[in-house]
């Protein structure tokens, strides 16, 4: 099974979910291709599933969701 999940910082929520994804005639033995992204200046996330057999997808996405910027996160070290 498929799960999507992602965080919301706007409400302090760590966990905002999504029904599961699957196609059980699909999901054994085959290649899927899974893709989740957010756009910051949509406040969007999007969960994807591609199933290789049939070449179908689904998706999920998440309205109205604030993540924390990559740079504010982003640290640089150098020597010891």
């Amino acid at each position: 099974m498929y799960y999507f999940s992602t965080y919301d910082k706007k409400n302090n929520t760590l966990d905002v979910n999504a029904n599961g994804i699957i196609d059980l005639d699909d999901f054994d033995g085959v290649w899927n291709w899974v893709y989740f992204a957010y756009s910051q200046p949509l406040k969007k996330a999007r969960g994807l599933v591609y199933y290789g057999k049939t070449g179908t997808t689904q998706f999920h996405e998440f309205d109205d969701v604030e993540h924390t910027h990559p740079l504010q996160k982003l640290k640089f070290m150098l020597g010891k």
